[in-house]
């Protein structure tokens, strides 16, 4: 059975667990039809995800990631200590992961709508140390608290990434 949930700062939609015929071609059509939200704030989302799983589960997360980590790790651990079985997908762009960009830009934020003007050559390494940082972090603790995390290129094919993952996966088992 196979459920989806989709948030931002709160749950925007839920389609129930199901494995009858017909419920993958509803997930698919909700997750086509999905908007991007506002803000994201993981934390609470994860919570009450923790707090309404009442059956041994499997939550998979696919997000940038790009938030405060605090919440994410508190909320992910939360779902483990409850029995969950996690597994975390930080889904990045290229552009993300090596801030190629050499002329002074405008960079928006899709969810905010906030602009910046910045001249890449003087923020590039600041910028890949952050991301660094926060990537290292996630990796540690979420690792460390017995939660798998997988941070994947959107310029891969996803299949093959996710095939990756899942035969590692069962050589560790």
């Amino acid at each position: 059975a196979t459920g989806l949930i989709a948030f931002d700062d709160r749950i925007t939609f839920r389609l129930p667990a199901g494995a009858r015929a017909g419920h993958l071609h509803a997930l698919l059509v909700a997750l086509e039809k999905m908007q991007p939200g506002l803000q994201s704030n993981s934390a609470r989302p994860l919570r009450q995800l923790a707090e309404a799983l009442t059956k041994r589960s499997l939550v998979v997360l696919i997000s940038d990631l790009l938030e405060d980590p605090a919440g994410v790790i508190t909320g992910l651990r939360h779902l483990k200590f409850r029995g969950t079985d996690v597994i975390v997908f930080q889904l990045l762009d290229p552009n993300e992961l090596t801030f190629p960009f050499k002329e002074p830009a405008r960079f928006r934020d899709v969810e905010s709508a906030e602009e910046l003007l910045a001249d890449p050559t003087t923020v590039r390494t600041g910028y890949l140390r952050e991301l660094a940082g926060l990537t290292l972090r996630y990796d540690r603790e979420l690792r460390g608290a017995g939660i798998d995390y997988v941070q994947l290129d959107t310029s891969q094919p996803l299949d093959f990434a996710l095939l990756a993952y899942l035969a590692a996966r069962q050589r560790r088992k």
